[in-house]
């Protein structure tokens, strides 16, 4: 027996009206959820950052003043804090949603990586007659720490403990940056111990001093073998002074890098905001903290063994396409056509390689016959004509480095190369302006 006509147009009417009431309902819901979020504003993010002064706080504050001039939908509240083992802690207490931590931390399990910042790297700092050559000769030496909660002393008992010793072994005290420099050169203590980024301008005046030297990690290889997360490195003969070469000759030393983390529970689209942020805003980064010329991402960053956050995946993953997955069995099958031309793809990126190797020898070249000029430039105005010389060979760095077209390798000596230029511009303006200009 079927529905009479007005009968199946009655369950029509009725099954519309339902259909009605619930698109009405979940449009009422999405407002209200749209408007709530909106009343909020900006997500306000709070950064562990390290002490004032150092180079974890201004990246912090100059990644601030990016954020609130690019109206990124989040604020950063920068806080101080003892350093990268402290912010790690502020992590897992809930206290921030962002710090800066060493490579080598063990990163908290709420923690999650967001970008690779810059390389740094193990500075010991000896008393040029306290007999301390390699890390093995620091038993029963005066040793200055950084303060509690600082990824210095963490990286450095690595090391140590690599040569035998414990912490009840060595004689250290623990003293802020500044103090730490006074009790070495007041001989308070035998040797100073500091994570900091090659080339820092307070490291280099304080090895202005000549009863000062660097002490060379000499079993640097085998360390890494056991702390994957350092790295070994080598501190080039003049990176922290040209004249007289300091060191005077290239030392080995450990590296590790600086890495920007996240709570793991801050909102996925904040994170791919923030990841965003840092590299298609690089440029205007790079104009207030230099270092982050040497930023990594994603694929760069997963061999620290730390897990990325989920939004800064998204922005990684950004340029992956949709079909990737759909069609992976015939792409699996491109893969096997593909291993045929593996051979010519590896000679093909050797070539490539060497060719950004040499770009890279060549913008230092360029600089050093910047710095020649203004050792011999004679007026205010021709300093002027080399500085400007100066930015355009800057420009193009990272014009070149946004394209790979030059190896992040090359970076330190041309970071070094490039700060005794603008410390030579210093020197020459303050001697002509001495001279009445002349």
């Amino acid at each position: 027996m079927g529905l009479r006509p007005d009968s199946l147009e009655g369950t029509l009417n009725r099954t519309l009206r339902w259909a009605l009431l619930t698109v009405l309902a979940a449009l009422v819901v999405v407002v209200a959820y749209a408007l709530s979020h909106l009343a909020e504003g900006p997500t306000r993010l709070v950064m562990s950052a390290g002490s004032k002064g150092g180079e974890y706080y201004d990246f912090a504050r100059a990644l601030a003043q990016l954020a609130a001039t690019h109206g990124a939908g989040f604020t950063i509240e920068v806080r101080e804090s003892g350093g990268a083992e402290a912010n790690n802690r502020a992590l897992a207490e809930g206290t921030a949603d962002l710090a800066l931590v060493q490579s080598d931390t063990v990163l908290t399990p709420s923690g999650r990586a967001v970008a690779g910042l810059f390389p740094e790297v193990l500075h010991v700092v000896a008393q040029r007659d306290a007999g301390i050559r390699t890390p093995a000769d620091l038993l029963g030496k005066r040793i200055a720490l950084m303060p509690a909660g600082s990824g210095t002393n963490a990286a450095f008992l690595r090391v140590m403990d690599h040569y035998g010793f414990a912490t009840t072994d060595l004689t250290t005290v623990e003293l802020p940056a500044q103090d730490a420099e006074q009790a070495l050169l007041s001989n308070r203590v035998d040797a100073m111990v500091r994570v900091i980024a090659l080339g820092n301008r307070g490291m280099r005046e304080l090895l202005k001093h000549e009863d000062l030297t660097l002490v060379r990690i000499d079993q640097a290889a085998a360390i890494q073998l056991f702390a994957p997360a350092m790295e070994r490195t080598l501190i080039p003969r003049g990176a922290l002074s040209g004249r007289p070469a300091v060191p005077p000759e290239d030392i080995e030393a450990l590296g590790v890098r600086a890495i920007l983390v996240a709570r793991e529970n801050v909102d996925d689209a904040v994170i791919e905001a923030l990841t965003r942020l840092l590299f298609d805003s690089r440029n205007e980064l790079l104009a207030l903290d230099e270092k982050t010329a040497l930023m990594i991402d994603g694929a760069a960053l997963r061999r620290f063994g730390m897990p990325l956050h989920d939004g800064a995946e998204v922005y990684y993953d950004r340029d992956e396409p949709a079909f990737l997955v759909q069609y992976a069995e015939a792409i699996a099958l491109g893969l096997s056509v593909a291993a045929l031309v593996l051979s010519g793809a590896w000679q093909a990126n050797r070539w490539l390689a060497a060719r950004r190797k040499n770009r890279g020898d060549e913008y230092n070249q360029q600089l050093l016959d910047c710095v020649e000029s203004l050792r011999a430039a004679r007026s205010p105005e021709e300093v002027a004509r080399i500085e400007s010389e100066l930015l355009v060979i800057f420009r193009a760095v990272v014009d070149d480095l946004d394209n790979d077209r030059f190896q992040s390798e090359s970076l330190p000596s041309f970071t070094m190369i490039w700060d005794l230029a603008k410390d030579l511009i210093a020197r020459r303006r303050a001697e002509f302006a001495a001279n009445g200009g002349k």
